[in-house]
């Protein structure tokens, strides 16, 4: 098991946690564990409560919506990635699911005790959110160009 210390120093030199002060490395990596997932086993599960999110460190993942067609595959996520800001959304539910591709090692933090602690520091509460926001603005521009893409296949 990691120590935060050590969860800290790794999350520091990542380019997503870049510019957070030491004192918040601190307090995400005393809320982070190191996770693994096996190819095929699930990570989240849409519609059940979303309370943490992760930082990809290794492998591939899928993130999936379920239609009444059944699963559609929207995204696929690798190192250096987020998966779910679902956390930080009332009423904190996954709106997709995610399941690893490969084998997966990410640092997975725990949301409800992140809230917790960014309601008591206004800017760690401020560098999540615009570190969030950006990756929300990242997935629907990813989603705007699948749309796109459909729309010329349809056309074509």
């Amino acid at each position: 098991m990691s120590s935060p210390q050590s969860l800290a120093n790794t999350l520091g030199q990542t380019r997503f946690f870049e510019g957070f002060d030491d004192d918040e490395l601190l307090t995400l990596a005393v809320h982070a564990r190191v996770a693994q997932y096996e190819p095929g086993e699930t990570i989240l599960t849409q519609g059940q409560p979303a309370e943490e999110f992760y930082f990809i460190m290794e492998g591939q993942l899928a993130v999936e919506v379920q239609t009444p067609d059944g699963t559609l595959a929207i995204q696929e996520l690798g190192p250096g990635e987020i998966l779910g800001v679902s956390w930080m959304v009332p009423p904190y539910y996954w709106r997709f699911s995610a399941h690893a591709l490969t084998a997966v090692k990410a640092i997975k933090f725990d949301g409800k005790e992140l809230r917790i602690d960014a309601g008591l520091d206004r800017k760690l509460h401020d560098d999540l959110l615009t570190r969030m926001v950006n990756v929300m603005a990242q997935r629907l521009q990813a989603a705007r160009m699948q749309i796109v893409e459909l729309h010329r296949q349809l056309r074509d």
